[in-house]
């Protein structure tokens, strides 16, 4: 499977370099001439039927949200802290009406800074600024990137050249290659996004390339490079994730606590 590797990244790559077409003259082209209507016309489709506005599972879960909100209001968890059973209720509605879908999750996430000032828990500034702050702000810009590399496919091109220059002869510099380029990536992008980017074009590879080995009866060796390639990519981009602040969002929500505001570092 490993010269058929080579072959793919080498066809690849020159496939890459080839100049494209010159566009033709819109002049020198014939005007379009206008299709025949058929004779006989077939059966008209029908449209997929609309999905329900209610269905019954947001039923259910909108009955026992409501009931569960209504309910914690006159459970009183502390004397000390009156609040509380509202907090519970509200935090008891917004889980019901995620799990069952009641409502867009958008529109789920954003019943919080609506019911918590309401109900004079927090002020509204506050709950607003958990919403939006430093943190969620640098995690938008890299997920930029990460949109910017994928419409570049510089992950793509990125891992043809390595693979060019170091070569498929050898299972393990094949492995080390991809497990390389998913750390770096997810070092200063999600760990996350860097999968989805990186698993599917080696997939392509590792599967074209298992097609031809199973001709030649090499099946076994073929299949062992892909799982391996698959599991060096995982592990790797979670090395990646704990190293930098941007490689994973459970990172930017430890450095968002205030008991740790400013003592956690980008790296």
């Amino acid at each position: 499977g490993l010269e058929v590797m080579g072959g793919l990244i080498s066809s690849s790559h020159s496939l890459s370099r080839l100049p494209s077409a010159p566009p033709r003259s819109s002049s020198s082209e014939p005007p379009p001439q206008p299709r025949e209507a058929a004779a006989v016309e077939g059966p008209k489709q029908e449209p997929p039927p609309a999905e329900a506005f209610c269905t019954r599972p947001h039923a259910i879960g909108a009955a026992s949200g409501l009931l569960l909100f209504g309910w914690l209001q006159f459970v009183e968890l502390s004397a000390e802290q009156p609040l509380a059973n509202e907090m519970l209720a509200v935090v008891a509605l917004v889980a019901v009406f995620w799990m069952f879908e009641v409502l867009p999750l958008p529109v789920t996430s954003l019943l919080p800074m609506l019911l918590i000032p309401a109900f004079g828990i927090l002020d509204h500034s506050l709950v607003a600024s958990a919403y939006w702050g430093p943190v969620q702000m640098m995690f938008v810009g890299a997920f930029i990137v990460d949109v910017g590399i994928e419409h570049v496919m510089l992950h793509q091109r990125l891992a043809l050249n390595i693979l060019l220059r170091t070569g498929v002869e050898r299972p393990f510099v094949v492995v080390a290659s991809f497990s390389a380029i998913s750390f770096c990536f997810s070092s200063v992008c999600s760990n996350t996004a860097t999968v989805v980017m990186l698993v599917p074009f080696a997939t392509g590879l590792l599967d074209t390339a298992a097609e031809q080995a199973r001709a030649r009866g090499e099946e076994h060796q073929a299949a062992s490079l892909q799982r391996a390639v698959l599991l060096g990519i995982a592990f790797a981009a979670n090395g990646g994730g704990i190293a930098t602040l941007v490689g994973t969002p459970p990172n930017g929500v430890l450095a968002g606590q205030p008991s740790l505001h400013g003592e956690v570092g980008f790296a």
